[in-house]
């Protein structure tokens, strides 16, 4: 004959009976905020933000992490026209060339990306992130955004823009490679 085990449906053989020991329940957690004046402010891992959702909201860029006044960004800036020597002094020629590559690019068709830039200097993509990444490191006022956690735009800062140093650029680019040739003149 058949047990009344076999009959049971297999739900019903994992229901809590008198004999079978009860599984052990997790503690209730502390409440882990503090109150200051009206708003808690959380000290454990409740409530608190990952990485994730904050990398959106800041951002690796020395420029754009802190809001300046408009006195602050040009005396930020008018300090970087005069230490303009020193500063394009200490990259290399290659990174000074997509520097002024990227400059001109923007100028030229706006939204500037690793593989215009790329183009341009006949190098690949790869080269470019590492001249962009020397270039950013050292604090140049250039400035990497991601559109849709897919593309990559590269732009020179506007206020650096402002100060309308390109033809400086150029010629200290030519400056610093004597072997370098000018169309200029020739004509």
């Amino acid at each position: 004959m058949h047990s009344e085990e076999e009959f049971m449906q297999p739900e019903d053989k994992f229901m809590h009976t008198e004999d079978q020991p009860q599984l052990p329940v997790e503690p209730k957690k502390p409440n882990n905020t503090q109150n200051r004046g009206e708003e808690q402010v959380s000290s454990g891992n409740e409530g608190g933000y990952s990485f994730i959702h904050s990398f959106t909201k800041h951002s690796f860029n020395n420029y754009s992490q802190v809001k300046h006044s408009q006195n602050e960004k040009s005396d930020k800036f008018q300090g970087f026209k005069q230490d303009f020597d020193k500063i394009f002094d200490d990259i290399s020629k290659q990174e000074f060339l997509t520097f002024l590559t990227i400059y001109q690019l923007e100028e030229d068709i706006n939204k500037v990306m690793y593989v215009d830039v790329a183009r341009k200097l006949k190098l690949t993509e790869g080269c470019i992130r590492t001249y962009v990444s020397s270039l950013l490191k050292k604090g140049l006022p250039l400035v990497k955004k991601k559109y849709n956690n897919k593309q990559v735009f590269l732009y020179i800062l506007p206020e650096f823009r402002s100060l309308d140093l390109k033809q400086k650029l150029i010629n200290t680019f030519y400056q610093n490679d004597p072997n370098q040739k000018t169309l200029q003149g020739h004509f």
